[in-house]
């Protein structure tokens, strides 16, 4: 574990010389695409199974009962698992603004939207570390602050420039 260091000297800044705060997400936004495509695949394939048990014909009205809820629980898995293949997980959004000096926890409201939920002064931190993908700060009483995956070698290294952990 490291204790945050003293960020004074520290900025990240754009082309016009503002500083710029490094950003996060928390959590994947979006579904692995062979993840999305084997569910929409196994999806489409329930369907037309739900739909092919009427190909061939039957004249037994036991069987036809039997065909019918069969076909139903295919087509409903089948459409249950598209419309799952569709959702898109929220994600929290973690802000280091480096000119500021603060920390903040951003999440989405019920419209999508990001509404800020938490923010910390970066003196009020008692400790930040970066550890195996794993962003991790506590405040002042040692209450856990963030918890987030750092996904990426490009998040990693301007979370480790913003906290001077290089």
């Amino acid at each position: 574990m490291k204790a945050l260091p003293d960020l004074s000297a520290l900025a990240l800044a754009d082309d016009t010389g503002r500083a710029l705060p490094v950003l996060f997400d928390a959590l994947s936004t979006e579904l692995q695409p062979v993840g999305r495509t084997i569910k929409r695949a196994l999806a489409a394939s329930l369907i037309l199974a739900g739909l092919g048990i009427w190909a061939a014909p039957v004249a037994a009205p036991a069987v036809m009962l039997l065909r019918f809820g069969a076909s139903l629980g295919l087509v409903g898995g089948g459409v249950a698992l598209w419309c799952l293949s569709l959702r898109r997980a929220k994600r929290a959004r973690v802000e280091i603004d480096t000119r500021r000096r603060e920390l903040r926890v951003n999440e989405h409201d019920r419209e999508g939207r990001l509404v800020l939920v938490r923010r910390y002064a970066l003196a009020e931190l008692q400790e930040a570390t970066l550890c195996h993908g794993r962003f991790v700060a506590r405040d002042d009483t040692g209450r856990l602050a963030v918890s987030a995956p750092v996904h990426g070698r490009a998040e990693r290294a301007a979370l480790r420039t913003a906290l001077a952990l290089v």
